[in-house]
């Protein structure tokens, strides 16, 4: 993913914790739970096995 700031490379993690599923992203230094991250997820690799990707339906499907 490239970010028009400054013309940065921008990574996105999700990472499952005992506290609940958080997002980080290089280009800030905020930490937000899943469901609070202002993004519109489309694909994300599969826990079990990072060689697969699943697609992410959308809020409502």
């Amino acid at each position: 993913m490239r970010s028009s700031k400054l013309g940065k490379h921008r990574l996105v993690v999700v990472v499952r914790t005992r506290s609940g599923t958080l997002v980080l992203d290089n280009l800030t230094r905020q930490i937000k739970p899943w469901a609070r991250a202002p993004y519109r997820w489309v694909r994300i690799r599969m826990p079990n096995n990072p060689q697969l990707w699943t697609t992410i339906a959308d809020v409502g499907e």
